[in-house]
C-alpha cells in the first residue's frame, strides 16, 4: 500500500496520528515536516500502515534547504539511544548511512540532491538503493537491519532543516536493474 503526507496543515509540535518519533522531535512547520531538536538526529517513522520489509521512502527537498542534513530512512525501528535505521544524509558527507543502536556508520556516497529534488531510498534483502529524481545514483548492500517502517530523518533544528511530500510503499521484490531493463514501476509514485 503506497502512503504519502504533504505535511499541509497548521504548525504543530507533532507530525500526527499516523507518525511516531524514534528520536528527537519533528514538528509541522510552514506546511513542511521541520527537525525541532538542536544537535540530534530527529526521527519519524510513518506507522499509519505496516510495511513489509522491503519498502521505500521518498522525500522531496524544499527550495532553499538541500545543504542541510536530512533524508528518507527505511527499516526505521526502536527508539531513542536504541534506534534503528538505514537513512539517506542529504547534506555534507551525502549518502547512504546506519544507525544501529544509535550507532552510525556510512555506506555508501551519492550525489547530494539540489533544492527541488525528489529523494528516495528503497531497501529489497540487504540492497539499498538511493535515487535523484527517479535515477538510481547509488547502490551498496548491508544486513545488519531486517525489518521496520519508512520514516523521514532530518538532523538538528536549523530553519532549513525541513522535508516535504512524503511518500512511502512495499517494494514488489524486483532489483532495481530488473526494474529498469523490464520496464516495470513497482512501488511508483502515488498522487
Amino acid at each position: 500500500m503506497a502512503v504519502s503526507d504533504n505535511f499541509n496543515r497548521a504548525d504543530n509540535p507533532s507530525l500526527g496520528a499516523n507518525w511516531t518519533m524514534v528520536n528527537g522531535t519533528i514538528e509541522i512547520l510552514s506546511n513542511q515536516a521541520h527537525g525541532s531538536t538542536d544537535g540530534a538526529d530527529n526521527f519519524a517513522a510513518y506507522t499509519g500502515v505496516s510495511f513489509a520489509n522491503d519498502h521505500y521512502a521518498e522525500v522531496s527537498i524544499p527550495v532553499g534547504s538541500a545543504s542541510t542534513f536530512k533524508g528518507p530512512a527505511v527499516r526505521l525501528s526502536g527508539s531513542g539511544a536504541s534506534r534503528n535505521a538505514y537513512f539517506f544524509n542529504s547534506g555534507s558527507g551525502p549518502g547512504i548511512y546506519k544507525q544501529v543502536s544509535g550507532t552510525q556508520t556510512f555506506l555508501v556516497a551519492g550525489t547530494a540532491p539540489a533544492s527541488g529534488d525528489i529523494v528516495r531510498l528503497e531497501v529489497i534483502g540487504t540492497t539499498l538503493n538511493y535515487y535523484l529524481n527517479g535515477t538510481l545514483n547509488a547502490t551498496t548492500t548491508d544486513g545488519s537491519l531486517a525489518s521496520g517502517s519508512a520514516g523521514i530523518w532530518i538532523f538538528d533544528n536549523a530553519a532549513s532543516a525541513t522535508v516535504d511530500d512524503f511518500n512511502a510503499a512495499d517494494v514488489g521484490g524486483f532489483t532495481a536493474k530488473q526494474r529498469r531493463t523490464s520496464g516495470s514501476r513497482v512501488g511508483s509514485r502515488s498522487q
